[in-house]
């Protein structure tokens, strides 16, 4: 186990934000500008694939990056 595992544990703990509603662990994934959208600007293949790996990796806290209002932004 990693050295500072004492530290952090409670992030591979289950997380209950509403009475139905428990995440499994509380691993964020922090909004970053990848530049994958489609050439109109909408959400692609390509993006959604990028998220899906990072939560199939296990992280279950995920906030989408920026948006673009026109290509010159």
């Amino acid at each position: 186990m990693h050295k500072n595992y004492d530290k952090f544990q409670n992030l591979f703990t289950p997380l209950l934000l509403k009475p139905n509603l428990t995440i499994p662990s509380r691993i964020y994934f922090a909004p970053i500008g990848i530049d994958r959208a489609s050439s109109n600007g909408g959400f692609s293949n390509e993006l959604l694939g990028f998220y899906n790996d990072i939560m199939n990796g296990g992280c279950n806290f995920i906030f989408l990056a920026n948006a673009s209002v026109s290509r010159d932004s």
